[in-house]
């Protein structure tokens, strides 16, 4: 396989480069990753000249989002089979998915029609997650035939502080309103959210993490909802 590897938390991330490491064993892995945080980037795009410097054989940089980086790399590798993102420093479960510049680029591969998958965790303290576990979820992926361009699948490591490993589990979006800024006397600032709800209901990422399990969700690249439509229709 030829594989593009890129991520959201630059090209210096630990995390991307033990995701390589396993990786390779299942073809050429090209890295183009961000040469800076790109955190919460979702599909933003570089609308003006990108540049790119290639540091390595099969490691190039670009100043710009993760989008940026999936859209050089449809145009200027040929025969990909296959973009993976990550692995990120924290999980993207839920709405949070929405702004994920990490599953971002995703959507970008997605809507090249190119196959991705996005791998999060809990955080960089549990890295070795991806050198025990990576292999177990490339092998469930590959058995069940998973893998499409009409989807992204959006892999979160379980949470090690729960429960200890118990399987994979196939997952929908866990649904919550989280509260992004607080207000201090001096503004509105970010919060760095590391708290996670409690569910148990294992039919959700979140729920599936918390329990033992590691989730994949299939999302969507299309914001269109024929359902939506057809419900609406009978109202007209």
């Amino acid at each position: 396989m030829r594989i593009i590897l890129t991520n959201d938390d630059g090209y210096t991330s630990r995390g991307l480069h033990l995701l390589r490491n396993e990786l390779v064993k299942y073809g050429e892995v090209i890295v183009v990753a961000p040469k800076t945080h790109q955190s919460a980037k979702s599909t933003s795009m570089t609308l003006a000249e990108i540049e790119v410097e290639k540091l390595d054989e099969n490691l190039y940089t670009v100043n710009g989002t993760p989008a940026d980086c999936v859209q050089f790399a449809l145009g200027y590798f040929n025969d990909i089979d296959l973009i993976v993102s990550g692995c990120n420093n924290g999980y993207n479960l839920g709405m949070d998915t929405v702004y994920s510049g990490t599953i971002g680029a995703c959507v970008q591969a997605s809507l090249g029609g190119v196959p991705s998958i996005a791998f999060s965790c809990r955080s960089d303290m549990f890295f070795d997650q991806i050198e025990k576990e990576t292999d177990l979820v490339l092998r469930y992926v590959g058995e069940n035939n998973l893998l499409s361009p009409d989807y992204i699948i959006n892999v979160n490591f379980q949470h090690p502080d729960f429960c200890r490993y118990r399987g994979i589990r196939m997952t929908e979006l866990f649904r919550t309103r989280f509260k992004y800024y607080a207000e201090t006397t001096d503004g509105f600032h970010f919060i760095n959210r590391r708290d996670l709800p409690k569910t148990d209901d294992i039919s959700t990422d979140l729920g599936a993490i918390r329990n033992g399990y590691i989730s994949i969700t299939p999302i969507q690249n299309n914001l269109f909802n024929v359902e939506l439509l057809r419900k609406l229709d009978k109202r007209i």
